[in-house]
């Protein structure tokens, strides 16, 4: 009599190791990002309405240029305070099967710059670091936001103010 295949099955599913997805199986163009901000997806403009310390870089690595825009890699590593928070609950928000976000994690992403804040590149993948263990995350706009965002939840704050009135 032969074992049943599931318990084999189970085993390949795990070891294959499909990784964390995206929440929403969405595809995000220059247009939709823009959408975005706008509606705060992310949850972020609270956040932002606090004046939090900018989110600065552990290190940095400018990659070239691209069509006259700068490109680069940065790593980021964010703690546990109020940044912390926000920032796992974003990840919780966006992406599923993520592993235990607890102490520091560090989060490199790809980004471009034209002469103002750096963006997060559109469709690039960014790596999440947990307790020593690298995670690929497909791209969510929200990801970047969040190092880059600030200027924009600024504007997007004094948009809101002037409607209101």
């Amino acid at each position: 009599m032969r074992a049943p295949p599931v318990p084999s099955l189970l085993l390949l599913t795990i070891l294959s190791g499909c990784g964390p997805t995206l929440r929403q199986g969405e595809s995000f163009t220059p247009q939709r990002v823009k959408e975005v901000v706008f509606d705060d997806t992310c949850k972020l403009q609270e956040y932002f309405d606090t004046n939090p310390p900018p989110m600065r870089p552990e290190s940095e690595t400018r990659l070239g240029n691209r069509d006259g825009d700068a490109v680069g890699r940065a790593t980021f590593v964010v703690g546990r305070g109020k940044g912390g928070e926000v920032f796992r609950r974003l990840l919780s928000d966006h992406y599923r099967g993520l592993p235990r976000l607890s102490g520091d994690v560090r989060m490199t992403v790809e980004f471009y710059s034209s002469g103002g804040p750096p963006r997060m590149l559109i469709g690039a993948h960014s790596q999440l670091e947990v307790r020593d263990t690298e995670i690929s995350l497909p791209y969510h706009p929200c990801v970047g936001f969040f190092f880059f965002g600030r200027d924009r939840y600024v504007m997007r704050r004094q948009l809101l103010s002037q409607n209101s009135l």
